[in-house]
């Protein structure tokens, strides 16, 4: 006999299967989202939160293999048959529940079912405040895991007590998997409301330098009504507090971060970290993949990236899939996934680059031509001005290997991408001036001082650059010194001192890159009297000297 029931908004009905042979012996869960019952439109993100959040927790544990919430959201607010759910992600155990919160109370029911079989492992409901929901969070959590028999590592991320501060970042987080500027935009008054609720909420502050780290690096900043100099600049304080209270998402943004300035050693020590920190979770898969694309290491990194896919099957990540295709020269793959890409998302103009790239090692330049134009209408250079790419541009990716810019350079070549002139170092050779250790930077060729010196310095009348960006120059800066943003140097030093003058650099502290990375381009130009200030304003001001601005 088949048995029929009904399980929230899900269909049940008893009607077993065979999971995934690449499962078998590993116990595989899904987590449908939870459906809100009469909450109304206005609390679907909290229940949405929650869902992420109860998926987010289970997946820390090592030897259980958890389907992502993206993938799941696709199965959001429709009638669904759990059993063919179950196949469709491949796993044995699906989880489904509800929730239901007026004004200060909060009830939530949960079920975990074995498709296999079609039998409940078990079923609860949890009444309390939102004062207890972190609590009432981490109890179902316990609860799978117990079911399961898998035991949790004891690293569990760190949250928040704060309960408002945890709802002003549920309302984020929602905004935040958007993953577009006008979602960001929504995002971030949530999570400063959260930080300026709990201060120490580590996870706010990765959200918000992942935000900050995406509109850098996908040139969002004019959409998010900030500045690329403020944009990093956030990045950085952000990442910071981050790191106290550390999150998964903190440290693969660090490795973003890290990879950009061409750190690769240790943007591949931050993405190991947050693979370990949650081996569910697929951005870290995704993260390190794509970083051992970048460093010619496609044949290892398509395999990570592939993990991902297979964790979040609905996942984004086709351009790090297309990306590892075309270095391991498979163009007609690349072709395919890129084209794919642009459909998910035809808002990331690298996607069309590589599209057209690809077609050109195709032969199919007629094809190629108005995809590279379609990018060429998207594309922005790294001062924010909008003109047509060139092969010179290619210098300032950040890659670590010169093959596979060569690949996108002959790839462009043959659909008539003009060559362009260079008015950067074309291989960004001042990175290899700067050398990180313990978190803190040394350039070759500069002259380091502390806070006396400097004070010295200054007082001879030597020139001070502010790398800064400029929203922390106007709230204060070392007198007289002059707000250069590091991305600025390479075009505009020479316009403000004589190649032979004396100049000092500085940042926010130690561990703040722009001084160093504006100090090695300094040198690269010429300049022989470099000076770099590692202990930057805040030495400068924990010494007492005097501070110019509001």
């Amino acid at each position: 006999m088949v048995a029929i029931a009904f399980v929230s908004t899900y269909l049940f009905i008893y009607r077993p299967f065979e999971p995934d042979t690449r499962l078998l012996g590993k116990p595989s869960i899904a987590v449908l989202p939870f459906t809100n019952k009469r909450n109304g439109a206005e609390k679907e993100y909290f229940v949405d939160g929650l869902t992420d959040d109860v998926t987010t927790d289970i997946s820390k544990v090592p030897g259980l293999f958890v389907i992502a919430h993206n993938t799941m959201d696709y199965y959001k607010g429709i009638e669904v048959d759990i059993f063919e759910v179950a196949e469709e992600v491949g796993v044995r155990y699906v989880m489904v529940g509800s929730v239901e919160r007026v004004d200060n109370k909060v009830r939530i029911n949960a079920q975990l079912i074995d498709a296999t079989t079609g039998g409940y492992e078990w079923a609860e409901r949890y009444d309390g405040t939102l004062d207890d929901l972190l609590d009432m969070r981490d109890k179902i959590s316990h609860k799978i895991v117990t079911s399961l028999s898998v035991k949790l590592t004891g690293r569990d991320i760190v949250e928040t007590n704060v309960s408002e501060a945890y709802d002003a970042f549920l309302r984020a987080w929602d905004y935040y998997r958007l993953r577009t500027p006008a979602g960001y935009v929504k995002a971030i008054p949530y999570l400063e409301n959260a930080i300026e609720l709990d201060p120490d909420y580590g996870r706010a502050h990765a959200t918000l330098a992942s935000i900050y780290s995406d509109i850098y690096i996908f040139g969002w900043a004019d959409s998010a009504g900030v500045s690329y100099e403020d944009a990093l600049n956030r990045v950085n304080r952000h990442l910071g507090e981050a790191m106290r209270n550390p999150t998964p998402l903190a440290h693969q943004t660090a490795a973003k971060q890290h990879e950009i300035f061409q750190r690769f050693d240790e943007a591949i020590a931050e993405a190991e970290t947050a693979i370990d920190l949650n081996p569910n979770d697929p951005n870290g898969y995704e993260t390190m993949g794509s970083l051992l694309v970048n460093l010619n290491r496609a044949d290892e990194g398509i395999e990570l990236i592939e993990k991902a896919m297979r964790l979040d099957p609905q996942s984004d990540y086709l351009f790090a899939l297309g990306s590892a295709q075309f270095h391991m020269e498979r163009y007609a793959e690349a072709a395919e996934t890129f084209l794919r890409a642009t459909r998910r998302n035809p808002r990331y103009e690298w996607s069309y680059l590589m599209l057209a790239a690809s077609y050109g090692h195709l032969g199919r330049v007629q094809e190629a031509k108005p995809i590279f134009d379609k990018f060429n209408t998207m594309y922005h250079d790294p001062t924010d001005q909008q003109r047509s790419f060139t092969l010179a541009d290619l210098g300032f990716w950040d890659t670590k290997n010169e093959a596979n810019q060569q690949r996108a350079r002959e790839g462009l070549q043959k659909i008539g991408v003009p060559a362009g002139l260079t008015k950067r170092p074309a291989n960004l050779e001042f990175i290899d001036l700067v050398t990180v250790s313990a978190g803190t930077f040394d350039v070759k060729g500069a002259i380091e001082i502390d806070a006396i010196e400097a004070k010295s310095l200054h007082d001879r009348g030597v020139v001070f650059l502010d790398s800064r960006g400029k929203d922390l120059y106007w709230r204060g800066h070392i007198p007289g010194a002059t707000n250069l943003f590091f991305h600025q140097v390479w075009d505009s030093l020479s316009k403000l001192v004589d190649i032979n003058s004396e100049i000092v650099f500085y940042c926010v502290d130690p561990k703040c890159h722009l001084a160093a990375h504006s100090s090695a381009q300094a040198l690269t130009l010429g300049y022989t009297k470099v000076y770099y200030f590692a202990g930057g304003f805040s030495a400068w001001e924990h010494s007492g000297y005097p501070v110019e601005g509001s």
